[in-house]
């Protein structure tokens, strides 16, 4: 036993308090979401009650918003691959390098595709992306380029219409291996991932 008024006091059973246990119970309440015990077993009182249950409610609406905010934003991303799939499935049927509104509708799909990505930070996606921004190798402008710039212009630069030539008469040539297969087969995975 030490002097008095020195070293720690011993409890009512006579056995020291052990600071571990304490830091580990307090530990195990925060672990648990339970608010902190009041100093020298004071309640709390109703106001501070009130505070707790309130932040509680706060931080599960939180939570239940961030979740629906992604699950929104991946079935948008979601309708947007199907679309861009269904339009490279077009284009392997039949070739629409004269059709204005399929060319400009396929290049708002790439933007909405790009816009999405960046929100759900996807490699699959981002995979994809850069095979297409990619293609074809060493040329001035990509077909990625042409899907970004000609968004919203009210005219179509040949190149673009020659590549969406170029990419259906390919896919004639060797359907198995053509790149809207492969582009159509990574967004089949994609969308089979979610």
């Amino acid at each position: 036993m030490s002097a008095p008024g020195v070293g720690p006091e011993p409890d009512p059973i006579g056995k020291y308090y052990r600071v571990e246990e304490i830091e580990r119970l307090r530990l195990d309440r925060e672990r648990r979401g339970e608010p902190p015990e009041p100093p020298d077993g004071q309640k709390l009182s109703f106001g501070a009650f009130f505070m707790v249950l309130l932040d509680k409610a706060v931080n599960f609406l939180i939570r239940a918003a961030q979740k629906g905010v992604r699950s929104a934003g991946t079935e948008t991303a979601r309708g947007t691959l199907l679309l861009m799939k269904a339009a490279f499935e077009t284009m392997m049927r039949e070739d629409r390098s004269q059709d204005a509104q399929f060319l400009k509708k396929l290049s708002h799909l790439w933007l909405e595709i790009l816009e999405e990505s960046i929100a759900l930070q996807s490699k699959p996606l981002k995979r994809l992306i850069k095979d297409i921004e990619s293609y074809p190798e060493d040329e001035e402008h990509t077909f990625g380029y042409y899907l970004d710039e000609f968004a919203g212009q009210n005219w179509l630069p040949f190149p673009y219409m020659e590549l969406i030539k170029k990419l259906h008469r390919q896919h004639e040539l060797d359907p198995a291996s053509s790149l809207l297969t492969r582009w159509t087969r990574m967004i089949e995975e994609l969308l089979n991932s979610r």
